[in-house]
């Protein structure tokens, strides 16, 4: 085996890694040959790189994706290893021919090898050679069975030397790097730096020891540093969590409140439904009581018999006429409903902007201003005089304490919530005679007033309608409101007064029916027992207040018609009686009429008397039983004389005939009918006195009743009864009317229903979509969240990957470096062992990196949640830290162009302002170029150190970085610009030109060839490329300000729009980072938001807070000067912006 391992290296075919025979012998460019698996392990230790360093003369080897398998096979070196191996029986020779113990004379089988010793060993030996220790302590011995299956290797063992045959290499030169023996330092290494073996094997293997100590002692630093990783990510995750906590909370307050805001304006439809409800219930009612009033007073005046209508009776009978007429012809007032529906058709829902969380208002008519007065002096207090004036009271000086908030007080000092003004307002209330609280909130430096009217509850007041503000002079705010009556309010300020008309605010409180009884009749004292309104005997007398007695069946039919008072007129005198709850039950009965009436009906055998008694016909000679009886011909009829006078229209036309079976069950009666004289017992009372009201005879008329107006009884009750016969087919028109009326009313409704219903729909579409919007936010802010723990987590995991590839770098390091055999180590093989040695020394010398992972921390602990204002929809922004301004360097003359030069500096140009550039270093110096005496409109700088000057509309020079004043010069083809264009560079040297028009052109580097123009939705002023070979387009200063993404096919995403008044400047760093500055010149603040291209869109990633800066211009500049540098130019400053650490790098994913 030994003579085997010599002739293998003699014949150069160990592996300089392994020391073993070429296994798979793979080639670097430099020439050296190590064994496959060899070359794997040690490129086990660098997979961060692309290249593999040669262990022997470190020269470069690049890799492609395939690594270590895609090197080049040395078949010469492959052809002498199976020469090799088929020389001595084969690659498994060792296995085949079983090693036989050289550590005795047995000559047993080998089942050990020890390194060190250099002999095979069998079991015996073997044994006491692992018991020995004081003699073989840390000999390395490695098993045959190992061997066998390939996992350990022998190698080159021979100690005899090549040359001495019989001579030891007990000696290693350092200087040639080779063991020899006594005899070769004598003839070869005269003066030459000599050791012995063992005490170098000794050194090598100390080495080696304190090397795998600390390498164990490295990786376990690492392994606790992946915990601390991990527990920091727990830490990341509870503050991520805390953060969509938060989010969500703030979520769920405005979605209540956004909630509470629907129900309020759906309540306020349904309080405008109710009052439409109330005004047209209000006035059916009111139809309805007119329809019953005039049903009622129609029964009283149409009754059955009118032919003995005197006196009393004939008064009520005239008063109820008269009054009927009026309500007969009383115009039915159409301008309440459309008066109501010109409200409700004008009343809308008029949206808050897309930026509040108010969903809107309910907009009801303006109050109209009437007459504005100009007073005197400034005013101090008003108050009302009558429905159409005022007082109002002036002192010098007095302005009152403004009010902030109003209360509802009771006389005991309690009190309900307060109605508090905005910021800015003050509050003015006032009360009118139907408690109605009109408050007028009055914002004196804007001129405006806004009046909402509130219905007391308990000690709350609730808003029943806001109107549209007024735009009014305002020269105090000392103000005055009152109300003048039911639809006037007046607001005095200072030296004026604005008389405003209230509009329709739907029915006003009830007002009563007008009584339907005419004016006041001349008093008639009633000397019979006759009710002055049915005309027959009382029943159940009841007395008013004025004494007049009526039926109190007979009271209940006329108070029918007077439900809405609470006392009744006489029908007789006009005087007032006042009813209680019980209305006309509660009057009292007159006692004296009703003796009367009893001692009548006893003397006409009791008040059923016509019942108990059947009569006869009067009509006929026959008596038959009568089963009718005729008003106008006051007789009894039997059935046959019934029927005649039926069919007799001739002579009977018009006559009124009530049914005995009615008068038996009490629904009509017959009463006293009687037609003869009581003065003149044999004469018929054919007369009537219209002076005295009374039917009279003829020799009545002659002796009483002389000049008198007399009329025939006949005629009179025919003038009455088509009168009456007239008023009752008018009234029944007027009834179909108010009907038709009601009808047109519930039409009305319907409308009404429908218009509140489109409102409440409106209401809640602007719900919907202010909801979505919140989701939105919800989404994007927890969207933004999750993209900060994956921003951490692909950063803790990075940190994590790069402890585990050093883990396992130290672990390849140590298993090449602590080879089983070292003390055959030598030339290549100890070159190599020394420079995989000095690299696992630089490994372990590596102070693990804590920064980091604070970093993150950092970053994570000062990111917040900031709720956005309780008026906005906007939940709120995620806080980063600030960007730290750095230096802040003061320029010669305004700025027209910038670009990173280095790591520490920029370039400026001034335009028209100034030729040449200059130079601006991180530490505020500022050194002018080498003068050329051209302007710098724009510049732009190429890897190559090649600086691109734009010059004039079509001219660029390239200069030199290192000397400008070798320059070239060429005209481009930018034909469709109107000014210098603006200059930046690919990552291909390309140049991007854009120049407020409507393309971007990209020019090869040498700006000869134009290789794509891109047709742009706005006009750029600046277009930057990145590495994945989109363009990022922004209009800057031109309006709108927008920044976008194109493809050089001239595709585009969805674009940033910059805020009203603020301007976009983006700026791409090298590792594809997109930041772009929103710039507001007039706050004097800039904010910069970081962003990730993702096709052609851009995905916002961090927006750092708000730096606050002198902005003399809107032309600005943003350029990336390292990966946490930006710098930042405006006019005659830059601002050297520090990114935060902890920002992730978003280009690689």
């Amino acid at each position: 085996m030994a003579e085997k391992a010599e002739e293998a290296a003699s014949q150069n075919i160990l592996c300089p890694l392994c020391l073993d025979v070429f296994d798979n012998a793979s080639m670097l460019i430099c020439g050296h040959t190590f064994c496959k698996q060899c070359l794997e392990r040690y490129d086990a230790a660098h997979r961060d790189l692309d290249h593999m360093v040669c262990p022997l003369c470190r020269k470069v080897t690049k890799l492609d994706e395939s690594r270590v398998t895609g090197l080049p096979t040395n078949f010469t070196v492959k052809g002498l290893v199976d020469e090799y191996h088929g020389s001595h029986g084969g690659i498994n020779a060792v296995l085949e021919g079983q090693p036989k113990c050289t550590a005795c004379d047995l000559q047993g089988d080998a089942v050990s090898f020890c390194y060190e010793c250099g002999n095979y060993m069998c079991t015996k030996c073997d044994h006491c050679h692992s018991h020995l220790t004081s003699l073989f302590k840390e000999h390395q011995v490695v098993s045959m069975k190992d061997v066998v299956e390939g996992t350990a290797s022998i190698g080159q063992v021979t100690d005899k030397c090549s040359v001495h045959k019989p001579g030891k290499k007990e000696l290693f030169c350092e200087d040639c790097k080779v063991y020899i023996c006594l005899m070769c330092t004598v003839l070869n290494h005269r003066d030459h730096k000599i050791k012995h073996q063992a005490d170098l094997e000794k050194e090598i293997r100390e080495k080696v020891d304190d090397v795998i100590k600390r390498s164990n002692d490295k990786k376990s630093e690492f392994e606790k540093h992946i915990q601390d990783i991990e527990s920091k990510r727990k830490e990341i995750d509870t503050a991520i969590q805390k953060l969509e906590g938060n989010i969500k909370e703030a979520f769920t307050e405005k979605l209540d409140k956004l909630k509470e805001n629907e129900r309020l304006l759906i309540t306020e439809t349904q309080l405008l439904r109710e009052n439409c409800d109330k005004e047209l219930d209000a006035l059916k009612s009111g139809h309805r009581q007119k329809i019953k009033a005039i049903s009622s007073s129609v029964s009283l005046v149409a009754k059955g018999r009118l032919r003995h209508l005197e006196k009393d009776s004939l008064t009520a009978h005239s008063l109820i006429s008269n009054d009927l007429e009026g309500l007969l012809e009383e115009a039915i007032d159409e301008a309440p409903v459309t008066d109501l529906m010109t409200h409700i058709t004008s009343t809308l829902f008029i949206p808050a902007g897309d930026t509040l969380l108010d969903l809107g208002r309910v907009s009801i008519v303006s109050l109209a201003i009437g007459k504005v007065v100009d007073l005197p002096y400034p005013m101090s207090g008003l108050t009302r005089l009558s429905e159409d004036s005022m007082l109002v009271g002036y002192q010098n000086g007095r302005y009152g304490a403004q009010i902030k908030w109003l209360r509802v007080y009771d006389r005991d000092g309690k009190y309900g919530d307060p109605i508090a003004a905005k910021e800015g307002e003050y509050l003015y209330p006032a009360v009118d005679g139907e408690d109605r609280v009109f408050i007028a909130s009055v914002n004196q430096p804007a001129g405006r007033i806004h009046i909402s009217l509130y219905r007391p509850e308990g000690l709350n007041l609730r808003k029943a309608i806001e109107f549209e503000k007024l735009e009014l002079a305002l020269s105090n705010t000392w103000c005055y409101l009152i109300s003048l009556s039911r639809n006037t309010l007046a607001f005095a300020c200072g030296k004026k007064v604005y008389f405003l008309t209230i509009p329709w605010l739907g029915a006003a409180p009830s007002a009563h029916v007008p009584s339907v009884m005419a004016e006041k009749a001349e008093e008639a004292a009633s000397q019979n027992i006759l009710c002055p309104l049915c005309l027959d005997v009382f029943d159940n007398a009841s007395i008013l207040i004025c004494g007049h007695t009526f039926c109190k069946q007979c009271l209940e039919r006329y108070d029918d018609a007077h439900r809405d008072l609470d006392h009744m007129v006489c029908p007789l005198c006009r005087k007032v009686t006042k009813l209680d709850e019980s209305r006309v039950t509660g009057l009292p009965a007159n006692f004296t009429v009703k003796a009367l009436v009893d001692e009548y009906h006893g003397s006409h055998g009791g008040i059923n008397a016509v019942l108990e008694d059947q009569p006869k016909c009067t009509a006929c000679e026959l008596k038959g039983d009568a089963v009718s009886f005729c008003y106008e011909c006051g007789t009894y009829m039997c059935a046959n004389c019934d029927y005649g006078h039926s069919h007799l229209t001739l002579f009977f036309k018009g006559h009124q005939v009530v049914s005995m079976k009615d008068v038996v069950e009490g629904t009509a009666h017959i009463g006293q009918v009687r037609n003869k004289c009581l003065v003149h017992k044999h004469e018929n009372k054919d007369l009537f006195c219209e002076d005295c009201k009374v039917y009279l005879c003829l020799k009545c008329m002659i002796v009483n009743h002389r000049d008198h107006n007399i009329k025939n009884q006949a005629d009179f009750e025919r003038e009455i009864q088509q009168k009456v016969d007239d008023i009752a087919k008018r009234s029944s028109d007027r009834k179909k009317e108010f009907e038709k009326h009601i009808q047109d009313i519930e039409s009305k409704r319907q409308e009404i229903y429908t218009t509140i219903q489109k409102l409440q729909g409106n209401i809640k579409e602007a719900f919907m979509r202010k909801l979505d919007k919140l989701k939105e936010n919800e989404r994007l802010l927890i969207a933004e969240t999750q993209l900060l723990q994956e921003n951490c987590d692909k950063e803790l995991d990075a940190l994590k990957s790069g402890h585990r590839h050093k883990i396992k770098a130290i672990s390849s390091s140590v298993s090449l470096v602590a080879n089983g055999r070292l003390r055959h180590l030598e030339k290549d093989s100890l070159t190599a062992h020394s420079l995989i040695s000095n690299e696992l020394e630089g490994l372990l010398e590596e102070v693990i990196d804590e920064k980091p992972v604070a970093d993150v921390m950092t970053h994570i602990t000062s990111t917040l949640f900031i709720p956005a204002g309780d008026t906005l929809l906007d939940l709120g922004r995620m806080s980063y830290p600030r960007m730290a301004i750095g230096k802040v360097v003061d320029l010669p003359y305004p700025m027209s162009g910038i670009t990173q030069l280095s790591e520490d500096s920029i370039l400026v140009g001034y335009g028209s302002s100034r030729t040449d550039a200059d130079k601006v270093e991180i530490n505020g110096s500022v050194q002018k170029c080498t003068k050329t005496g051209f302007y710098v409109y724009d510049i732009a700088h190429q890897s190559n150190s090649t600086i691109v000057v734009s010059r004039e509309q079509r001219k660029i020079r390239f200069s030199s970085a290192k000397d400008w004043s070798s320059t070239s010069e060429r005209t481009i083809s930018n034909d469709t610009g109107n000014s210098s264009p603006y200059l930046t560079v690919s990552s291909e040297n390309e140049i991007i030109a854009a120049n407020r028009n409507d393309r971007i052109h990209i020019f090869d580097p040498t700006g000869s060839t134009r290789k794509h123009s891109i047709a742009t939705l706005e006009k750029p002023c600046q277009a930057l490329a990145t590495k994945t070979d989109v363009i990022i387009s922004s209009s800057c200063n031109n309006t709108p300000s927008r920044v976008r993404v194109y493809d050089r096919d001239g595709k585009s995403g969805d674009p940033i729009s910059a805020k009203e008044g603020e301007h976009l400047y983006p700026a791409v760093d090298g590792e594809d980072r997109v930041f772009i500055a929103s710039v507001n010149k007039p706050a004097g603040r800039i904010q910069i938001t970081l962003y990730r291209p993702e096709g052609l869109k851009l995905k916002r990633v961090v927006e750092f807070e708000e730096l606050e800066l002198t902005l003399s211009n809107t032309w600005c500049y943003l350029v990336s000067v390292s990966c946490d540098t930006l710098a930042f130019a405006c006019g005659k400053k830059v601002y050297f912006l520090s990114i935060p650490p902890g920002i992730v790098p978003v280009a690689a994913e």
